[in-house]
């Protein structure tokens, strides 16, 4: 199975990311809340955090083509610690 995350860092060099996310290597269990920092991993420190613990989004083991992701459902976001939020439309 090719591994998104793996080509896309491997692009990084070549390309200019505003943020890049890998859920799976959080130490999260499959239905965890994500409760703590996301990193940016493009090197532009962009990095996510939470902001209540009534809008976490679900960290999903197998959720993304077989990878691990977070899920968003209604309010659920994660803020960006630079300013501004992203949110699940409904």
């Amino acid at each position: 199975m090719v591994d998104p995350v793996a080509q896309a860092v491997a692009k990084i060099e070549s390309y200019s990311w505003f943020a890049l996310y890998d859920f799976r290597n959080l130490g999260y269990a499959d239905g965890a809340l994500i409760s703590s920092a996301v990193p940016d991993i493009s090197g532009n420190g962009r990095n996510l955090t939470t902001t209540s613990s009534t809008t976490q989004p679900t960290y999903r083991a197998t959720g993304f083509n077989g990878f691990g992701c977070a899920e968003f459902i209604t309010d659920d976001h994660l803020r960006w610690q630079g300013g501004g939020t992203f949110t699940a439309s409904s």
